[in-house]
């Protein structure tokens, strides 16, 4: 079984070290990495160059590493680009600064796959660099109402490649909440299957756009829309005032979790 890891990165060549590295050293050698760089100044274009020298397939090691260097629009549509490169029977999504919790895990989800029958989507755990949060146990039941509340951790989601024929990639008009609008795309509104593997898969860069303080803001508005799109009734309500979401959240995870 192939798994298609797709790193989108921008002027983070220090990350994107870390994130192949941690590729590099996975037990189970059936990966095509795939790096899609919007055109970086900061050394990041010759770090590519360097590990393509080292990064060759053979019949005892198939790993390969594929590459583009080019503007592009935001971190969405790098990751569709990296989509219609893959050829994966799986994709992972590991962006610049985030890694692979330890070399067996790739291994360790494809036997879980195997020993599963092949859902169309896997979802693990998720770990905060720098500290011993873990992020993505609320799922170990998965329920939509949860889908309200919390997202799915993205770098612990091992989505089967033909979801993306079949439903489409990326919205590329948003910025930092596009993996959140796909999820509930398959989970809500087309009732994809999902299985919990009970496992740590990654972890996660603190430093990734999504956690930089200066974006809460817009991501809170983009969530408010795709929201909007996709829950009625009372999740409505709890939409438009953060602090009775917040209340919900706190009442829904004691009562719940």
């Amino acid at each position: 079984m192939i798994v298609s890891i797709i790193t989108a990165v921008k002027n983070e060549r220090s990350g994107l070290e870390k994130t192949i590295q941690s590729v590099v050293a996975q037990t189970h050698h059936h990966i095509e990495h795939i790096v899609i760089d919007g055109a970086s100044t900061d050394g990041t274009m010759e770090l590519l160059q360097e590990y393509e020298k080292k990064i060759f397939p053979t019949p005892s090691s198939p790993l390969t590493l594929k590459w583009i260097s080019e503007p592009d629009s935001g971190i969405y549509q790098a990751m569709n680009k990296g989509i219609a490169r893959a050829t994966g029977n799986y994709v992972l999504f590991l962006n610049a600064g985030d890694t692979l919790i330890d070399p067996d895990v790739v291994g360790k989800l494809v036997r879980h796959i195997g020993n599963s029958g092949g859902a169309e989507l896997y979802h693990g755990l998720m770990q905060i660099q720098g500290s011993s949060h873990i992020s993505g146990e609320e799922f170990a039941v998965m329920r939509q109402w949860k889908l309200f509340f919390w997202n799915v951790p993205h770098p612990a989601i091992l989505y089967r490649r033909d979801l993306f024929a079949k439903y489409g990639g990326y919205k590329e008009d948003t910025r930092i909440a596009g993996d959140y609008e796909f999820l509930l795309r398959l989970l809500i509104a087309s009732s994809v299957g999902s299985r919990y593997v009970p496992l740590t898969i990654t972890s996660f860069d603190i430093n990734g756009l999504s956690a930089l303080p200066e974006n809460k803001v817009l991501m809170r508005r983009e969530i408010e829309t795709i929201r909007s799109r996709y829950f009625s009734g009372v999740y409505r309500l709890l939409n438009r005032s953060e602090l009775l979401e917040k209340v919900a959240r706190a009442f829904m995870k004691r009562l719940f979790l």
